[in-house]
């Protein structure tokens, strides 16, 4: 080869495919008669309620809430692909699945420059400063502060209320999976810990599971409405425990401590002491399960730095590196079970890393 000429093409798996799907198409349309119309889309017909089933028990993992949930949707949509859509944009598929998959971290990435040890004055005034933003915002704006997606906007409520608590369902499912993955028998479980509970979402149906369960949030009209919602499901097992600073985390002796998308709005110092006092309040055999982020592209942290401005919290983001809670864990004799990516909803994967952990405690 000359060194003028053009190095030859690395053919992927992708282009290969690709290429062979040209050639079918090619072959079908040389062998249909001279005149004969071109076959229509099947995704511009329109739906049926064969079709919403169909498309909820593939992209949601279950069958709609009731008959007027298809009858509103077929009202609305006007071919199968806008149905598609429907769903691929809700904020319950992109909790099912997690975000886009986009390219990752290169593996030489930097190290950040994270502190996570501070002064108990300084952990408290973190504390007290998300307290008092997430309870501005559970005045306000509850259901999309736990979920920033337009359908659960207060204005918007009204219509989407079932789809927010519904979406939900995917963290028991975790839990689940965690569970069967690691021959944990449910039955083990007699106290469960949702950290950041919010309005309950996910702990209204991980109290499936368990006989005992204690959500705790730092807001309280938050809780106020979580409460709310659980004695209409007549669920009256679940504990709702708002996080001072004298007391951040329930009684120890829980079996499982879960918290998701709830640390990644947490600064660093604040973050690691409350995973040291989770960690501590394990039972033996316990489990562990929560989503940190463990590193952000250009991210930095510096003790000391001011508490998080007013208004700031739903948009500010915090890493914890992987580092840090492993040793977090090791000092708490805690064994590691399993980590893998969970890309939190609307993470921008070319700048985040979000990991899912699974701990426990030797019983």
């Amino acid at each position: 080869m000359s060194e003028d000429a053009a190095p030859p093409a690395i053919e992927t798996a992708t282009q290969r495919r690709q290429a062979r799907m040209a050639q079918r198409l090619a072959a079908r349309l040389a062998a249909r008669p001279m005149g004969e119309a071109a076959e229509a889309d099947p995704l511009q017909a329109a739906p049926t309620s064969a079709d919403v089933l169909e498309a909820y028990l593939w992209l949601l993992g279950r069958a709609p809430e009731d008959a007027g949930v298809v009858t509103r949707l077929l009202a609305r949509m006007d071919s199968r692909a806008a149905l598609r859509t429907e769903l691929l944009r809700s904020s319950e598929f992109r909790l099912r699945v997690g975000a886009e998959a986009l390219p990752g971290l290169p593996a030489d990435a930097p190290a950040l420059r994270v502190e996570t040890k501070a002064a108990p004055a300084e952990l408290e005034a973190i504390l007290l400063a998300l307290r008092r933003d997430w309870g501005r915002l559970g005045e306000t704006a509850p259901h999309w502060s736990c979920c920033p997606e337009a359908a659960f906007r207060p204005d918007r409520m009204a219509t989407h209320k079932r789809a927010f608590f519904a979406s939900g369902m995917a963290d028991r499912r975790l839990v689940e999976g965690v569970l069967a993955r690691h021959e944990v028998a449910p039955e083990r479980l007699g106290r469960l810990v949702d950290f950041g509970c919010g309005l309950g979402r996910a702990t209204l149906h991980l109290a499936a599971i368990c006989p005992e369960v204690t959500g705790i949030d730092i807001s309280a009209p938050h809780l106020a409405l979580a409460r709310a919602e659980a004695r209409a499901r007549g669920l009256d097992h679940i504990a709702w425990l708002r996080a001072r600073p004298d007391r951040p985390m329930p009684a120890e002796g829980y079996d499982l401590w879960y918290s998701r998308f709830v640390l990644q709005h947490i600064p660093p110092p604040l973050a690691r002491h409350l995973l040291d006092l989770a960690f501590a309040g394990l039972a033996p055999g316990g489990l562990a399960v929560f989503q940190a982020l463990t590193y952000g592209a250009g991210y930095a942290y510096t003790a000391g730095t001011p508490p998080p401005a007013v208004g700031s919290a739903p948009e500010e983001l915090h890493v914890l590196p992987q580092a840090v809670i492993f040793a977090t864990a090791a000092a708490a004799g805690l064994r590691v079970l399993e980590v893998q990516e969970d890309p939190a909803p609307g993470l921008d994967r070319g700048r985040w890393l979000s990991h899912l952990f699974v701990l426990q405690r030797p019983a």
